[in-house]
């Protein structure tokens, strides 16, 4: 039987998940110390946030970003407060609408579509797109990521094994249906699999 993974785990896959929004299908997320980010949000007329005055529960900075190689509680915590997910898990330990505005879930449990948001956009003023999404989940999965974290949570969608494993060219259980829809197949029901 497979276990249900921890709270602190799953911030982090949620994290991986679906934390997309400094990440485009161009480039990965990169730490910068707020002194050398440019204005160009400001000059959007979009707020920034800025974390140079945040210290970690540690004392420390996180040392990544990446939501796809985040292996600890800290750097999970840290992603949460400039990523938004598809869905959260709230303080009442239920799933909550993060990104996507609506969440289906088929008869069979097996395929779930998320909505995305009509206002979710990126800090420089992009939408955000299914596409992205999937972009996110693939970075997670691809094994040239080395996620430790990816390959193990993402796992129950289906055709993500062969992807990690080199076989297949993508991952056959993600479909972006237009923009902003989003539709994710799992290879059998899972409870968790929102928490995940």
């Amino acid at each position: 039987m497979r276990k249900a993974p921890s709270t602190v785990l799953r911030l982090g896959m949620a994290a991986a998940f679906a934390g997309v929004l400094f990440m485009n299908s161009e480039s990965r997320i990169h730490a910068q110390p707020a002194r050398a980010h440019s204005d160009s949000a400001t000059h959007a007329g979009l707020k920034t946030l800025r974390l140079d005055y945040f210290v970690g529960s540690n004392g420390k900075l996180a040392t990544t970003l990446d939501p796809a190689i985040v292996t600890s509680a800290e750097a999970a915590d840290e992603i949460a407060l400039t990523d938004s997910l598809l869905v959260y898990i709230g303080a009442d330990d239920k799933v909550h609408n993060g990104l996507a505005s609506k969440v289906t879930v088929s008869s069979n449990h097996k395929v779930y579509t998320f909505f995305i948001r009509k206002n979710a956009r990126y800090a420089d003023g992009h939408y955000v797109k299914a596409s992205d999404v999937i972009f996110a989940i693939k970075v997670a999965l691809d094994p040239k990521t080395a996620s430790p974290v990816g390959p193990a949570y993402l796992d129950a969608i289906k055709g993500a094994t062969e992807f990690t494993a080199g076989k297949a060219s993508s991952v056959s259980g993600l479909k972006a249906i237009g923009a902003r829809e989003l539709r994710v197949t799992i290879v059998k029901p899972f409870a968790y699999f929102l928490k995940e």
